[in-house]
């Protein structure tokens, strides 16, 4: 038998959390950086109205 390495995917719903979506996601990284596993993240914008939007965008440049 093959192991693959395991592959978790992790689903972020959020709204209007641009004051705390950077250091939201730093301290994610930081938490799963350590564990064996490869990770991805998807976060799903809700219809926030704030600046949570242009966040993410800069989230996605920063870190594929």
């Amino acid at each position: 038998m093959e192991n693959k390495p395991l592959i978790v995917d992790l689903v972020i719903p959020i709204y209007n959390e641009e004051e705390v979506l950077v250091s939201f996601h730093r301290n994610l990284s930081a938490a799963i950086e350590a564990l064996p596993h490869s990770f991805r993240i998807y976060y799903i914008n809700d219809g926030s109205q704030d600046g949570t939007q242009a966040s993410l965008e800069q989230l996605a440049e920063a870190d594929a």
